[in-house]
């Protein structure tokens, strides 16, 4: 089973007085589920309710962690600085601690981890985490370089690329942050977020919440990640996909060889998934699980 240094990530510490109920009026998931025993994914929006960053939540030594995208973290702080004003909070960037994820089902069993998505517990003062999105994911370590690395060399882990993760999460029909979603455009329901557990629809308000609200309860959507397989190297995000007749239906998202995401308009694709493309590329839709279960 590898070990994977998520060097695309970064961990953000929230503390203070006000923290919980300060960023329980920002975000999308529900802080006051957050403990040391169990974590959540969730996102900040824009006022017009559109995607801005995605994250993991959990608490740690009395404050409150983010794990989020590395090129995010110092655009993140300054939106949520923006809004502290008088609150009790403070921020602070962790940049010793590191992030390491064991993918599959194997790692639950290795960590002696439940079968619950966000559940936690602390091991030699690294947080153990079971991904809080789909526990096919596997378990995420987050802490201290030092204690991180000396686990996973006590445990002779096999050391594997950053791309192995990605490629799993990908095998699994997971999207995440920019990877997947566009800044200022992405609908959260489009990417399943709502499925993954990042939103909590009983929560009362935060930012965006109108527009997350009125996507649930109207149902239907124009646009959704699909899951794409090919039989060659798929092209770079943001490329058109086409239809057999030449139609432009969508675009790609992330990718990694020959497996990746794309957001595909369904009111023109009409169920025809013969002939479509890519930069020249034939490939196959498949409708993640997370849109069957929603």
């Amino acid at each position: 089973m590898p070990a994977i240094s998520l060097t695309d990530r970064a961990i953000l510490a929230i503390g203070g007085d006000d923290a919980r109920s300060f960023l329980q009026s920002l975000l999308t998931c529900n802080v006051d589920q957050v403990t040391e025993q169990h974590a959540t994914y969730g996102a900040l929006l824009s006022a017009q309710g559109k995607f801005q960053y995605d994250f993991f939540l959990f608490e740690h030594a009395g404050q409150l962690m983010f794990d989020l995208q590395a090129e995010s973290l110092e655009a993140f702080s300054k939106v949520l600085a923006m809004y502290k004003l008088r609150a009790a909070v403070t921020m602070e960037a962790k940049p010793e601690m590191m992030s390491v994820a064991l993918p599959g089902g194997e790692a639950l069993a290795l960590f002696d981890m439940p079968e619950e998505r966000g559940a936690v517990r602390m091991t030699d003062d690294v947080c153990v985490m079971v991904d809080p999105r789909h526990t096919g994911i596997g378990v995420r370590l987050i802490g201290e370089r030092g204690y991180v690395e000396g686990m996973l060399e006590r445990m002779a882990l096999e050391v594997a690329p950053l791309e192995h993760y990605h490629r799993h999460r990908l095998s699994l029909g997971i999207p995440e942050g920019t990877h997947d979603a566009v800044v200022g455009r992405t609908i959260l329901l489009e990417n399943g977020y709502d499925q993954l557990g990042a939103v909590d629809f009983t929560k009362g308000c935060y930012i965006g919440q109108e527009v997350t609200a009125r996507s649930k309860h109207r149902g239907q959507l124009r646009k959704y990640l699909y899951q794409v397989e090919a039989d060659e190297p798929l092209p770079e995000p943001g490329t058109d996909v086409l239809a057999a007749d030449g139609r432009v239906i969508g675009s790609m998202r992330s990718s990694v060889g020959t497996i990746g995401m794309a957001l595909i308009r369904d009111d023109m694709l009409m169920d025809n998934t013969d002939g479509i493309t890519t930069g020249g590329v034939a490939i196959r839709l498949q409708t993640p699980w997370w849109r069957e279960a929603a």
